[in-house]
């Protein structure tokens, strides 16, 4: 089981709207995942349609009932029991969330906590290819369990001063306090704009600075991401000509090294499935590939 963590400590960096996106990608494509929502602004959860009024548990539930305590051995039965009831279906099928909520932020977990849950009974049962956890803006108690558990790291930048702030802290605390080695951090370029010159050169320098772990992936700037995330919609199935879809589906190809033209049809496949105006129409992949790159602001009303 691969267990990625989104991670900046400056917000409004995309770290959500990407988690969302990649986890609807790679179900799709035929990953079994789970997602995540290690925030108590449970931005995430909403994203992917779950509505927390209607959550009975959630991960603050799930850290509480792994807190063991030197003195007081993790109670496993009572573990697998929490986390079964905080496992929620999203908009997607197959796609799995574990919600956040205001109660994490009165949460101090243990460093390994969240390690023990994706050890338990219940996660292995349901055999996740991979877990994404989406992390607040800060390193908090619940940030650092994350860290602990996790096979990698992805960092998402704003092509801005300030967010390249955030980047150059987050990437010392993962390097020099928690002593990641550069092969398991990866830093992706977000909400890039080619003319703006600052978006371009700040561009530049993160590849310049941070070579050994920045992807070739670059997500561009694109008001589709806000509307589907608004809306609790799939940009895969609502918004298929947005520009961003294949990009969301090069940078799963990059992350997890797959082939870019086995999972492009495996996405064509789905998609003509969800959509019938796509499903009478002979794509072949050339003209599919147009399909997906076309200016998303040409045909919003199909959305």
């Amino acid at each position: 089981m691969f267990v990625l963590s989104i991670l900046n400590k400056k917000g409004g960096v995309g770290k959500t709207t990407i988690t969302t996106n990649l986890a609807q990608c790679l179900t799709i494509l035929g990953q079994k995942v789970l997602v995540i929502d290690n925030d108590e602004q449970h931005n995430l959860s909403t994203s992917l349609g779950i509505k927390l009024r209607n959550c009975t548990k959630g991960l603050a539930d799930v850290l509480v009932a792994a807190a063991a305590t030197p003195a007081k051995k993790l109670n496993a039965k009572k573990l697998n029991d929490v986390v079964a009831e905080a496992i929620y279906g999203s908009m997607v099928d197959g796609l799995d969330c574990i919600p956040g909520g205001r109660a994490l932020d009165n949460i101090v977990a243990r460093p390994d906590a969240l390690k023990d849950v994706l050890e338990c009974d219940v996660i292995k049962s349901l055999e996740y290819d991979i877990v994404l956890i989406d992390n607040a803006p800060t390193l908090s108690h619940n940030t650092i369990c994350a860290i602990n558990c996790s096979t990698a790291f992805l960092l998402p930048v704003q092509l801005r001063q300030y967010a390249l702030d955030g980047l150059a802290e987050m990437y010392r605390i993962l390097q020099v306090e928690y002593k990641i080695p550069t092969e398991r951090i990866m830093i992706v370029r977000n909400m890039y704009k080619e003319t703006i010159a600052s978006r371009r050169i700040a561009s530049e320098a993160v590849a310049a600075t941070y070579s050994a772990s920045v992807l070739d992936t670059i997500i561009p700037e694109d008001e589709t991401f806000e509307k589907v995330v608004a809306a609790s919609k799939s940009m895969f199935f609502s918004f298929t000509r947005s520009k961003g879809t294949l990009v969301f589906h090069d940078l799963v190809c990059e992350i997890f090294e797959f082939n870019k033209e086995e999972m492009l049809d495996k996405l064509i496949k789905k998609v003509k499935e969800y959509r019938s105006e796509i499903a009478t129409d002979n794509l072949n992949k050339s003209r599919a590939r147009n399909l997906f790159v076309k200016n998303s602001a040409e045909t919003q009303e199909r959305g």
